[in-house]
């Protein structure tokens, strides 16, 4: 597949596509009243305040509080919103972050996606592993290695100088009780308060603690994070109409040294539930049916791909599964679908 001069496999072919139809509809200026395409671009702070203290186990969308929809962004209007979106792959993930030293959660964050990548899930007995195990794993929590944490270095600053007030403190009544006046000792003691305040006062989230310098009465320093493993999750936070999933089927082989490809088998159904990985849990299944899948057959250098698209039968009307491979298009039987090496899987909402 094509786009100008350079080659593109399924997957990147639909991004790039994916791209021009944005800048067609901005060129074109048939953006809808709430733009997906500004909602693409915008970052979601507000969604992040709100959905900080969500989780998956302990909420439910009609339960959630949010805010009137004059103080609504654009992305949090769609995101509350029943109607469909301009452009029906758009979907959000969050990134949900917790420090394992200090244990500061912070702010969900946004991100948006056209498709969700997957990696199978390696089995050595039978080689098969289910789309669901797959999902499992991209939502599972994971520990990730030298993440900056600004409420370690904030609370670190803290500890250090209530000990030190502690200690002037001490010495001061020491001294009282001897009778003797310690001016020096209470100014330093008071400094170190003011230092406490303003510490204190800090916000571990605030993206401007990068510039952080204390306030010019105290002595200038700079503030720097720390940096410490933290657990990791995944959830998605704002569903789109057609969920694109791509199996991820190239690796590097080390041994090798070169790009391969796995033929593993992922088994999959016609209807999906996505309740278990969203950020907030709702007791209704969430359901998706399976519209098309792309198969590629190949190496992890060249190959051909084809696709199979349910559609309706020309004699009875039911529900029936094509093939299509270039030029040639035919009906087939539904099992020959669940039997193929997919390397993207579109479900619709139903």
């Amino acid at each position: 597949m094509k786009i100008g001069e350079e080659q593109q496999d399924a997957e990147e072919f639909l991004q790039a596509l994916l791209s021009l139809l944005f800048k067609e509809e901005v060129r074109c200026d048939f953006s809808p009243k709430v733009s997906e395409v500004t909602v693409l671009e915008e970052e979601k702070k507000q969604e992040d305040v709100y959905f900080q203290n969500l989780h998956h186990s302990q909420f439910s969308l009609s339960s959630a509080k949010f805010p009137t929809e004059k103080k609504m962004s654009a992305s949090m209007r769609i995101l509350t919103s029943s109607d469909p979106p301009s452009i029906p792959l758009a979907g959000w993930i969050g990134s949900h972050l917790k420090c394992c030293k200090c244990n500061h959660v912070r702010p969900l964050k946004n991100t948006p996606f056209l498709d969700l990548p997957i990696l199978l899930n390696y089995k050595e007995v039978d080689g098969a592993c289910t789309l669901q195990e797959c999902l499992q794993n991209f939502t599972s929590m994971e520990r990730v290695n030298q993440v900056e944490c600004w409420n370690c270095a904030i609370q670190k600053k803290i500890t250090f100088l209530k000990k030190e007030i502690q200690f002037l403190n001490q010495a001061i009544d020491n001294l009282r009780k001897r009778n003797f006046s310690c001016p020096n000792l209470q100014k330093e003691r008071d400094e170190f308060i003011l230092h406490l305040n303003y510490y204190t006062s800090l916000d571990p989230d605030d993206s401007s603690l990068q510039q952080l310098h204390e306030p010019i009465d105290l002595q200038p320093e700079i503030l720097q994070p720390i940096r410490s493993d933290a657990y990791k999750s995944l959830f998605i936070t704002r569903l789109p109409s057609i969920l694109c999933i791509h199996v991820q089927r190239r690796y590097y082989d080390p041994t090798k040294q070169t790009m391969q490809k796995t033929n593993q088998h992922i088994i999959f159904d016609e209807y999906l539930d996505l309740s278990k990985y969203m950020i907030l849990k709702t007791k209704a299944p969430i359901k998706y049916q399976l519209v098309s899948v792309v198969e590629h057959t190949g190496s992890a250098f060249s190959g051909h791909y084809q696709t199979y698209r349910r559609t309706f039968s020309t004699k009875n009307n039911k529900p029936a599964w094509v093939l299509i491979s270039d030029q040639h298009v035919q009906f087939i039987p539904s099992h020959i679908v669940f039997q193929s090496q997919a390397y993207m899987l579109f479900y619709e909402a139903i």
